[in-house]
This record gives C-alpha cells, structure tokens and sequence, in this order.
C-alpha cells in the first residue's frame, strides 16, 4: 500500500465512526467515477454564461481544444 495513503487511513481510524463514514463515502463516491470531473470556481462559472449570452463571436476551435486540453491533464 502506498504510504501516503496508508497514512490517510490512519488519520480516518481516528475519526469518529461519523466521520469514518462520512470519508468512506467520499471515497467510494470517488472510486465509482466514470470520467474524471472538472471543477470550476464560481468566477469561472459566471464567466462561462457571461460569455455564452453576448454577442461577441464564438471561441475558435483550436483555442478551445488547447484549453480543454489543459484543463483535462
């Protein structure tokens, strides 16, 4: 087992049982993901429907994939 997790189980075992819960469920939550997620700051998000509501023209292609790309590493 690798060591930094090992040491994040120990830290749980000292946790209440509903804390222990609490983190189990994080990480089966976790572990039963599909595709990783991207998360976005508030900023970010009001950016994004700022921007999708004016008129200016749409994000190139190739400048949207080289941020997607980024942002999914």
């Amino acid at each position: 087992m690798n060591e930094k997790f090992e040491d994040a189980v120990a830290k749980v075992r000292a946790l209440a049982d509903e804390r222990q819960q609490e983190a189990a469920d994080l990480l089966i939550e976790y572990l039963q993901q599909k595709s990783p997620e991207i998360y976005l700051t508030p900023d970010q998000i009001v950016e994004m429907e700022r921007s999708g509501s004016d008129d200016e023209p749409s994000t190139p292609d190739d400048d949207l994939r080289s941020v997607l790309s980024r942002l999914i590493k």
